[in-house]
C-alpha cells in the first residue's frame, strides 16, 4: 500500500486526546512509508494530521472540493 485516504473533522473544537491519537497514527504511517490523501483542511484533526505528516517529511496530498 502506498497511500491511505483519511477524511476527518475540521472542527477546531476537538479534544487534545483525539489530536494526540491522530498524530500517533500518522507516525505509524510515516514510519511505514505510507502517504496520506486527506480532506485538505487546515483545522481540527484534519489540520493536525497534515501538519504532523509534513513535520515528519511524509507524503501528503490534500483534496479540496469546489462547490458550484
Amino acid at each position: 500500500m502506498k497511500k491511505i485516504a483519511i477524511f476527518c473533522g475540521g472542527n477546531s473544537d476537538v479534544g487534545y486526546k483525539y489530536i494526540s491519537e491522530a498524530k500517533k497514527f500518522v507516525e505509524v504511517l510515516a514510519d511505514a512509508n505510507i502517504g496520506i490523501v486527506y480532506g485538505g483542511g487546515s483545522t481540527g484533526i484534519m489540520g493536525a494530521i497534515a501538519d504532523h505528516m509534513i513535520k515528519l517529511n511524509g507524503d501528503i496530498t490534500g483534496v479540496m472540493p469546489q462547490w458550484r
